[in-house]
């Protein structure tokens, strides 16, 4: 199905957008494609996604429904979404054409009927083209499995499926958020997936937050959530740096935050630690910034991140008086979503439990606070899984797991990432550095550059 509506997206591309706008308007940008698994398309899915996006994406207008709808998010009782930006909506039109290129890269180019990659590019104004990203992701992946992969599947067994997963997400003690539109294996799946989920929500509060997708939050009465992504930390490396070093790495998440809170004035104040590695962002983003923001982690471990963030909230999110007992302690928010199936969020449920205790201990002892770094075998689910009370909350964005989950037939493991965005009219290279060395991102070059240059911050640092 072609994306019908300019709210399928996740809301966090609008949060962004909004401030692009004010901040840095007709800046130019591309965006790059990467598929990270090892699946091949053929030459009818390319030409289905061709399709799709050049004529689909062009007719995308923001109804009046919509507009009100946006006018309505207040998730702090202001409204999230000025009049000036709904405004600016009303009057986009896309022009894929010529902001979107597609290519068939074939395996044997001397086979007409040869599978490939693709070769995506995404360039134009950063506020204008930023809403590409997740559209055209799920354009791919819903080409891919009409065409080339037609595991059968039915959706009232997706219905089913989704029940069953929430029930496991409560009885685990988990929270969490339906994070699956660029990913998805189809609209109508997610379609599925998600009413189910508000169903289940009406009869069992505490358990689901909402869903990244505007649109199916609008359709189904629920929260849309969604802050900010890396692409809005690389963008800060090049427009805010103000040395001669390809990154500031001194300064990139500091600035970042600062630049981000300037404009929504603390609220959406949950940070990506690991734009540029999470050992670079808690030894260089201490004190109120600290104390000020909550924490998504989206690569690596999430054991040994969680314990290394409680390590952070310690030293620098708590008073001498607060760590002796005299004060109370402020809550932390985790949220986790990277690559989540319920199996694994109930397991870090479980071990956010563990760090809690771990907290109260060093407290109630007047220690320094030791915390595990791996969870231990007997936290599997169940009322175990309950965190008891503490500073820290977990939150699980889980996607894939929810809406392209099916038996023999694995999902696309596909990105579009900013890869270059222009600095006083000259494009400079843009890298991410994540937690896992498979999930950086940029050409080859630029990155082994700024991976050198992070090596030798982190060695000076003392930092792993």
């Amino acid at each position: 199905m072609p994306i019908t509506s300019l709210l399928d997206n996740d809301l966090y591309k609008f949060t962004m957008q909004q401030a692009i706008m004010a901040f840095y308007p007709s800046v130019h940008c591309t965006y790059r494609f990467k598929n990270r698994g090892t699946q091949r398309f053929s030459r009818k899915a390319y030409q289905l996604t061709i399709r799709n996006s050049r004529t689909d994406l062009s007719k995308l207008k923001l109804t009046d429904t919509e507009a009100t709808y946006l006018a309505s998010i207040a998730p702090t009782g202001t409204a999230l979404f000025s009049s000036e930006y709904i405004q600016f909506l009303r009057n986009l039109t896309l022009n894929p054409s010529s902001e979107v290129s597609v290519e068939l890269l074939p395996t044997d180019p001397s086979d007409a009927g040869s599978t490939g990659n693709l070769a995506i590019t995404v360039s134009g104004q950063w506020d204008v083209v930023i809403l590409y990203e997740v559209i055209v992701m799920a354009l791919v992946s819903e080409a891919y499995f009409t065409i080339d992969d037609q595991t059968p599947w039915d959706l009232p067994g997706q219905a089913e499926r989704a029940r069953k997963k929430f029930a496991a997400l409560g009885d685990g003690g988990c929270v969490f958020s339906e994070f699956g539109g660029r990913r998805r294996r189809s609209w109508a799946v997610m379609d599925t997936v998600v009413r189910t989920f508000a169903e289940e929500a009406a009869k069992r509060r505490g358990v689901l937050t909402g869903t990244s997708n505007v649109q199916f939050a609008m359709k189904y009465h629920l929260r849309p959530i969604g802050t900010v992504a890396h692409e809005w930390t690389m963008a800060m490396s090049a427009l805010e740096n103000k040395t001669d070093k390809p990154i500031d790495f001194y300064n990139v998440n500091p600035t970042a935050i600062l630049r981000w809170n300037d404009y929504y004035k603390g609220n959406l104040a949950i940070a990506l630690t690991d734009t540029y590695t999470s050992a670079l962002f808690f030894s260089t983003v201490t004190g109120k910034l600290a104390q000020s923001n909550n924490l998504r982690q989206d690569s690596g471990n999430p054991f040994q991140w969680a314990s290394a963030a409680a390590r952070w909230y310690w030293t620098e999110c708590l008073t001498p008086a607060q760590r002796s007992g005299q004060d109370s302690l402020p809550d932390k928010l985790l949220v986790f979503s990277d690559s989540l199936s319920v199996e694994k969020a109930v397991r870090i449920q479980s071990f956010i439990g563990k760090l809690n205790e771990s907290v109260r201990n060093a407290i109630a002892n007047k220690s320094d606070l030791q915390v595990p770094s791996e969870p231990q075998p007997t936290m599997t689910n169940g009322a175990e899984s309950k965190a008891p009370v503490g500073p820290f909350m977990a939150m699980f964005g889980i996607g894939t797991h929810l809406t392209n989950d099916f038996e023999g037939s694995p999902a696309l493991n596909i990105v579009i990432k900013l890869s270059s965005i222009a600095v006083n009219g000259v494009q400079k290279p843009l890298a991410k550095l994540s937690d896992d060395r498979g999930k950086h991102q940029g050409d080859s070059a630029t990155v082994e550059t700024v991976l050198k240059e992070l090596e030798e911050v982190k060695k000076r640092r003392g930092l792993p």
